[in-house]
């Protein structure tokens, strides 16, 4: 409101300059105090015209400071947003977020977004839009915005701390590298063995850990004529690492369901989930039995 007691700041390149792919590293150190709501974000050159969320929106750092640490990411599309409460996130937590710099950054590709806090990765949104712009609009020029808001729908929650006043986010910099035209990805097919099991109506899908997105559904694998294989082949940056599980069935709304229990020792973390690392040469994974860590028994 115009009558509020706090102002809030930003700067963005809206008319300016933007950008479609590339990389993008924002060393910053984010403010204390409750009611600070600090952010690093982009916006589609388009807003004017199609609007929001059908823009796209990257949000690369978000930070509230009832929660003072925990780092946010997220998009939001015309299919992918709060408002319908289907937005893709993820967070991390970083203990010196408000006592020292670090670098934000995004890799941006046609094929994903990969956000890092210090070069580690933290969170992954994969291409799997079948050039649908409702839900991957990203493929369209983008501007980048710097603000300290106060207050807010989020930032408010707990109210506003009026001794963390005067608050500010420090920005030493932003790096804009455009992508190589050299550059490749590199293929991934990831095989499950379905022969034990019964398949959903809804096929077999690639889910959990960083691999879906902070959402359950995950990304839709194919069966292999005559075989009880079932693939999918993506394309991940090189030197990557992700976590995830087979999922019997497409349950887009909740993490109860199909999901398989791993017996063996291949699962890590809180989940139990599988791993991967990826090197810099496309690969083809063993196939491996829904449920186990090896392959199936003839």
């Amino acid at each position: 409101a115009y009558n509020s007691d706090y102002t809030s700041g930003r700067m963005n390149t809206d008319d300016k300059v933007s950008w479609t792919y590339g990389r993008f590293d924002i060393r910053a150190k984010l403010p204390k105090g409750k009611g600070s709501w600090p952010a690093i974000w982009m916006l589609g050159e388009n807003i004017s015209t199609v609007g929001w969320p059908n823009c796209g929106e990257i949000d690369i750092m978000e930070h509230v400071g009832f929660d003072d640490g925990r780092i946010h990411a997220s998009i939001h599309t015309e299919d992918y947003n709060h408002m319908n409460n289907t937005q893709k996130s993820g967070s991390t937590f970083i203990e010196t977020a408000t006592d020292s710099f670090h670098i934000y950054s995004l890799e941006w590709s046609p094929t994903y977004l990969r956000y890092l806090i210090d070069n580690e990765s933290y969170f992954f949104v994969y291409n799997a839009s079948n050039g649908d712009v409702a839900k991957w609009p990203f493929d369209e020029p983008q501007y980048i915005i710097l603000n300290l808001a106060i207050g807010g729908d989020w930032g408010a929650i707990q109210g506003i701390d009026p001794s963390a006043f005067p608050m500010k986010m420090l920005v030493d910099y932003v790096r804009v590298y455009k992508m190589s035209e050299n550059f490749n990805n590199v293929q991934v097919t990831f095989q499950v063995d379905m022969k034990n099991e019964t398949i959903s109506g809804t096929g077999v899908w690639l889910s959990g850990g960083n691999i879906s997105s902070g959402q359950p559904g995950g990304l839709q694998m194919q069966p292999v004529d005559d075989t009880n294989i079932w693939e999918t082949t993506l394309a991940l940056p090189p030197n990557s690492s992700y976590t995830y599980k087979f999922r019997n069935g497409f349950y887009p709304d909740t993490w109860s369901g199909g999901w398989e229990s791993l017996s063996g020792d291949c699962g890590i973390g809180q989940h139990n989930d599988r791993s991967i690392s990826v090197s810099i040469s496309d690969t083809t994974l063993q196939a491996v039995c829904f449920g186990k860590c090896i392959k199936c028994e003839e």
